[in-house]
């Protein structure tokens, strides 16, 4: 089992690696590995599970997704869990957008990162951000433009604390591609982004920055951030100036 789980971290670490830094150096090892592990009758079904997930990406990766529809069908039972580095939900949302399903594709980034939220695991958030916003703009529905700001706003905020610079140059880049009719419906007074929308809303209400945190599902320090910006945007001297502004545009 030993060996199983190594061949098994190597299948699912090497894509997602890949998919941050842009090199495709060793993904046919990573396809080796994948195929090593689902090919052993021993294999116990997490190293199964793990292995297959990582061999979803690497097709996703290299463009062969021949046959990744059998891989989807195998994993959709295990929506809702973790495998090591990655939601299966997140892996399941790749594969759809990949095949032209992107409402379910939607369905299943919306339920990786409440995973994420849930589980507290931030670091994977602007990854789910850039995956969720670019499969918005692909469909091109109505809101999907100004959601997808929202996502890259948010997901800007998290990465730039985490110091992600890759990241923060991916959704930097997807952020171009939004029309500019999209940045403009998706815009709020004075400049705000949504994420400050909703803050701004939370302290015309009379909320802490702790009880925002618990509202949004942020971290204490991201609020203060936010609270920040607020401030320097509208012109507000305090938090109670910061009400009136809210109030005066209708943002309470």
């Amino acid at each position: 089992q030993g060996a199983g789980l190594e061949f098994s971290s190597v299948a699912q670490g090497i894509p997602l690696i890949a998919e941050i830094t842009g090199s495709m150096e060793h993904l046919e090892d990573a396809a080796r590995a994948s195929n090593a592990v689902l090919s052993f009758p021993s294999a116990t079904p997490f190293l199964t599970q793990l292995a297959r997930s990582g061999l979803a990406l690497n097709m996703l990766l290299t463009g062969n997704i021949s046959g990744i529809q059998d891989h989807y069908e195998a994993l959709k039972p295990h929506r809702g869990q973790w495998l090591a580095w990655v939601s299966v939900d997140q892996v399941l949302g790749q594969i759809c957008r990949a095949t032209g399903l992107l409402d379910r594709a939607i369905e299943h980034f919306e339920a990786a990162i409440d995973v994420c939220r849930k589980s507290g695991y931030r670091a994977y958030l602007p990854r789910l951000g850039l995956l969720y916003s670019g499969t918005l703009l692909e469909r091109s529905g109505d809101g999907d433009q100004e959601h997808a700001q929202t996502l890259i706003d948010e997901a800007l905020v998290t990465a730039g604390e985490l110091g992600m610079r890759p990241m923060l140059e991916q959704l930097t880049q997807l952020q171009d591609e939004i029309p500019a009719t999209g940045r403009a419906a998706a815009s709020n007074p004075a400049g705000l982004t949504q994420r400050e929308a909703d803050v701004i809303r939370l302290i015309a209400q009379g909320k802490t920055d702790r009880e925002i945190a618990e509202e949004l599902i942020i971290a204490i320090r991201t609020v203060t951030t936010h609270v920040g910006n607020i401030l320097n945007k509208t012109g507000a001297a305090n938090r109670a100036e910061a009400a009136s502004f809210a109030t005066r545009h209708g943002l309470d």
